[in-house]
């Protein structure tokens, strides 16, 4: 007989003669008679296989059997007990999940993110932390942070990441001399100063990029970098330098400030910018939930 025809009633007057070890005292505490009582201890005993007391005139007692039941049907019958008041508590706490945001995050994955959030208020509640990816690496090491979005970094071996977001990489000219061009070769490119900088996140690509621009030839790097301001805006401005920068999505307006300035794409550069995903492999195995949540997201991403 399976298990699953054991009658909650029949827990309820097991636990009761095992309190009282009295058939008859049990019997009055149910309001049943002892012969009904008696009907539904057998009952348990015979789905169960197991005899569950020990009876004679004088006394009653548990048996091995009973002794390791006895805890199991306590839990049983205060868990449906509970059932009513857990009910009433309403909704359950919402959970919180911790992101980390670069500066340099495509404004159409923000949008994104930012909408997939709001979009699950009821199931958590997503906060993003603006960082930069050293600061985003370390806090998914160290679980302040459940994910967050950096450039591919082998240095971090216990992290995963997914790339969930490619961009070409266009040049910064003099809007004056190349607002006419579709696109500029890199051999043109290097017959002008190149501004480079490796500061913070914005530009963390730049060094492979850089390798990228090598293969056809040696940049002419500039005296000064990005933190010269003003200088850099007029070496582009008058054509003599060139930065880098990603080219924005379809649909996504230019990020440039200066009207002297123009984002050209580079026709014979292969290089993509890459933006990955990154968590911990073992948070998201012994966390089904999260990891529900980052492939919701990958998936959401690439579309």
């Amino acid at each position: 007989m399976s298990v699953r025809s054991l009658n909650l009633d029949d827990l309820r007057c097991f636990v009761a003669v095992a309190h009282r070890l009295s058939f008859s005292q049990a019997a009055r505490e149910l309001h049943l008679t002892p012969s009904v009582l008696s009907r539904r201890i057998s009952n348990a005993e015979r789905v169960l296989s197991a005899n569950l007391f020990v009876r004679d005139t004088r006394s009653v007692t548990l048996t091995h059997a009973g002794a390791r039941l006895l805890p199991l049907a306590q839990e049983v019958i205060e868990k449906f007990d509970r059932m009513p008041d857990e009910i009433s508590k309403g909704p359950l706490p919402v959970r919180k999940i911790r992101c980390g945001i670069p500066p340099w995050l495509p404004p159409v994955l923000q949008a994104k993110l930012t909408g997939f959030g709001e979009s699950n208020t009821e199931k958590f509640k997503l906060t993003q932390a603006p960082l930069v990816s050293a600061d985003i690496i370390d806090g998914i090491l160290h679980e302040r942070l459940d994910f967050g979005f950096v450039r591919p970094n082998s240095q971090a071996t216990v992290l995963s990441y997914t790339t969930v977001w490619k961009e070409r990489i266009g040049a910064v000219l003099s809007r004056e001399q190349f607002a006419s061009r579709k696109s500029i070769a890199v051999a043109e490119l290097l017959a002008l100063d190149y501004i480079g900088d490796r500061r913070d996140s914005d530009t963390e690509y730049r060094r492979d990029v850089e390798t990228e621009l090598d293969k056809h030839g040696q940049l002419k790097r500039a005296e000064f970098t990005l933190g010269d301001g003003a200088r850099v805006k007029h070496g582009i401005a008058a054509g003599e330098a060139f930065n880098l920068a990603p080219m924005p999505s379809a649909g996504e307006p230019n990020r440039l400030e200066y009207d002297e300035f123009v984002l050209v794409p580079i026709s014979d550069l292969s290089f993509r910018l890459l933006t990955c995903l990154a968590y911990r492999d073992d948070t998201a195995r012994r966390d089904r939930g999260l990891q529900d949540v980052l492939d919701t997201i990958i998936l959401m991403f690439r579309e």
